[in-house]
């Protein structure tokens, strides 16, 4: 069951992005779409966006899967080591609500 929903909600989000994709590059007349970062090693999505450039005429590229890597460790660390330094630019991360609540329903 869960391993359902999971299925569908990427293949939903991968036909979005697809779809998306093949748009702006009509729209713009652009003729190479390149696939790259840590969404890249979605085998789900290199396959529907290899396809769907294919029928629509534009080339397609994608990094061998072993380059394929989220960066969020990397800006972690990044982070990480300019706070030892004391480097600090003030934005806050705490996304968590402070007060009340307000519904609109």
């Amino acid at each position: 069951m869960i391993a359902d929903v999971a299925a569908s909600v990427q293949e939903a989000i991968v036909d979005a992005l697809v779809q998306k994709t093949i748009a702006c590059a009509w729209s713009y007349h652009v003729g190479h779409v390149y696939l790259a970062g840590g969404v890249a090693a979605n085998g789900r999505l290199r396959e529907k966006l290899s396809a769907a450039c294919e029928r629509a005429g534009v080339a397609y590229h994608a990094p061998l899967l072993q380059y394929c890597t989220d960066n969020g460790a990397m800006i972690a660390c990044a982070a990480s080591k300019h706070l030892a330094h004391g480097k600090d630019d003030g934005a806050d991360l705490d996304v968590f609500t402070r007060g009340p609540v307000v519904s609109w329903l």
